[in-house]
C-alpha cells in the first residue's frame, strides 16, 4: 500500500486521506463536504476522486440515488493512520459529523412526509457513517451535535425497530446537564421506549432513577405503555403529545397518537371514539403525511370497524392497509388480522404461515409490544380448531396485559374462553404463566407444527 501511495500526487494523497473519515458509502457532494479544500470546486474533487478509482483505490457503486463511492477497509484503515500523522484527523472528523448531520436533518424530513421510504432507504444508506460521526460526537461530549445528528430520525426506534437508536439515546442522556430538562426527558422518552417495547419494566425504571423526572407526561408514557392500562395511558398519552407538539416535535406527537392515544380507546373498550380517531388521523396522513401512519391509521379503522361488528367495513380498512407499499423494515403490525381474514376464508395453510411469519419477525427484534395482538389471532385459530390445550395456554400470557387482557376475554376470544373454563382439566392448566417471549416461541411452535400438517 505505501508503494502505491507514494505514486499519488500530494492532492490524490490529501484526498485519500481524507475520505478515511468516511465508514460507509458517500456521493461526490458528501467527499466535497467532508474532504474537499477551500480551494477546490466540486469539479476538482470529482477529478481527483476519478483518479482514486481508477487506481483502483476508491471503488464505485451505483446507489439506489446514484453514484457512490467507498473506501475498502484495509486501505481506509491505512489513510486514517496518515491523515492522524498529518494533524488533520479532529478536524476532518468533525467535518464528517457535519456532513452527517445535515444528511440526517434532511432525511428527517423525508421521514415525517409522503416521501418517507425514500426518507428510509437513505437513512440505511447513511448508517454506517451516522454511527461512526454519534460515536465520535459522543467521545468528543458535544452533546449540541450528538442530538442534532439522531433527532431528525430518532422515531425510527420505534417505526422500524432500530434498537441501536436507543442506544444512541442513552449516551445522549449521558452527555445531557440534568438542568436541561427539555433534552433530558425528550431522550429519556426514546432510551426508555426501546425497553418498554421489549417489555423490559427494569431497564425503563432504571433509566428514570438515573436521569429523574419521573413526573413529567413524556417520560411516564413509557411506564403507562408498559402497565397496558388504557386509563393511565390515555391521559398520559395526551398530556405527552402536548408537551412535544409545543416544542415542535410533531412526527413524535404523531405516533404517540397511535401507540398511546389510540391503543388506549381500544383497550378502554371506547370503540366509537376510536373510530372517530382514527378516521382523523387516516385523513390527515392522507396526502401529507408518512405512510407508516396512513397503514397505523387503516388498521385503527379497521379494529374499530371489528369490534363494533362491522366485519365487512374491518376486511375492507385491513385489506387496504395490507395493500400499501411501506418501507423496508416496517412491522406489520395487521398482518395478524390478514391471518385471521385468510383462516375464516378456509385457507388455513396461509393464515398459519403468516402468523408464524409475523411471530418470527418478533423473535429476530425481541420486541415484544404486540405479543397481545397475535395472541387473540392465535387462541381463535386454535380454538377454532379443538386445539384448546394450546389456547389455554396463551391465555395464560393474555390475562397478564391489563386492560387488553380484560378486553380480549370479554370480547374477542370469548368463546374459546368459556370452553377452556368449562374444562377443569385446562382451567387448572391456566395456573402455569407464560410470559411475552415464552408466548411468543409458544406460538411459533405451534404453528409451525399446524403448517407441517396442513401441508403434507
Amino acid at each position: 500500500m505505501q508503494w502505491s501511495y507514494d505514486l499519488l500526487s500530494p492532492q490524490q494523497q490529501i484526498l485519500f486521506e481524507r475520505l478515511a473519515v468516511f465508514t460507509g458509502p458517500f456521493d461526490l457532494a458528501g467527499a466535497e463536504a467532508v474532504a474537499g479544500d477551500t480551494d477546490q470546486d466540486l469539479v476538482e474533487t470529482d477529478q481527483l476522486l476519478g483518479d482514486l478509482v481508477e487506481r483502483s483505490i476508491v471503488a464505485v457503486e451505483s446507489g439506489a440515488f446514484g453514484r457512490l463511492f467507498r473506501v475498502l477497509e484495509t486501505l481506509r484503515r491505512f489513510a486514517f493512520e496518515r491523515l492522524a500523522v498529518r494533524g488533520e484527523l479532529e478536524a476532518v472528523a468533525r467535518r464528517h459529523a457535519y456532513w452527517c448531520r445535515d444528511e440526517s436533518a434532511r432525511i428527517g424530513g423525508l421521514l415525517a412526509g409522503p416521501d418517507e421510504i425514500e426518507g428510509v432507504a437513505r437513512l440505511a444508506q447513511l448508517w454506517p457513517n451516522l454511527r461512526s460521526a454519534v460515536a465520535w460526537a459522543c467521545t468528543s461530549r458535544d452533546v449540541e451535535l450528538a442530538d442534532a445528528l439522531v433527532r431528525p430520525v430518532v422515531v425510527e426506534v420505534d417505526l422500524r425497530r432500530q434498537a441501536e437508536i436507543g442506544d444512541w439515546a442513552e449516551q445522549i442522556l449521558d452527555l445531557a446537564s440534568p438542568t436541561d430538562e427539555r433534552r433530558v426527558v425528550f431522550w429519556l422518552l426514546w432510551a426508555g421506549h426501546r425497553h418498554a417495547q421489549a417489555g423490559d419494566h427494569e431497564a425503563v425504571e432504571a433509566l428514570v432513577r438515573q436521569h429523574g423526572h419521573a413526573d413529567h407526561p413524556v417520560v411516564r408514557f413509557n411506564e403507562a405503555y408498559l402497565a397496558e392500562v388504557g386509563k393511565d395511558s390515555h391521559e398520559v398519552s395526551l398530556a405527552a403529545i402536548a408537551w412535544l407538539r409545543q416544542h415542535g416535535e410533531d412526527h413524535a406527537a404523531d405516533l404517540i397518537e397511535v401507540s398511546g392515544v389510540a391503543a388506549s380507546l381500544m383497550t378502554l373498550q371506547r370503540f366509537a371514539e376510536l373510530d372517530a380517531w382514527a378516521a382523523d388521523l387516516a385523513e390527515r396522513h392522507w396526502l401529507q403525511g408518512p405512510p407508516t401512519l396512513r397503514y397505523f391509521s387503516l388498521g385503527l379503522q379497521g379494529y374499530a370497524a371489528q369490534y363494533q361488528g362491522r366485519h365487512q367495513d374491518a376486511a375492507r380498512f385491513f385489506t387496504e392497509a395490507e395493500a400499501m407499499e411501506l418501507p423496508s423494515g416496517t412491522y406489520r403490525v395487521i398482518q395478524t388480522a390478514t391471518a385471521r381474514m385468510a383462516f375464516q376464508l378456509g385457507d388455513r395453510s396461509r393464515a398459519y404461515r403468516t402468523l408464524r411469519d409475523n411471530l418470527d419477525v418478533l423473535l429476530d427484534t425481541d420486541y415484544t409490544d404486540v405479543t397481545r395482538m397475535v395472541a387473540v389471532e392465535f387462541i381463535t385459530m386454535v380454538g377454532a380448531i379443538d386445539r384448546l390445550a394450546d389456547a389455554a395456554r396463551v391465555l395464560t400470557y393474555l390475562d397478564t396485559t391489563g386492560d387488553y387482557g380484560t378486553l380480549a376475554r370479554e370480547n374477542l376470544v370469548a368463546d374459546v374462553v368459556r370452553r377452556i373454563e368449562a374444562d377443569p382439566h385446562l382451567a387448572d392448566r391456566e395456573s402455569r404463566n407464560l410470559d411475552a417471549h415464552g408466548a411468543l416461541v409458544f406460538m411459533r411452535d405451534v404453528l409451525q407444527e399446524l403448517t407441517a400438517d396442513v401441508t403434507t
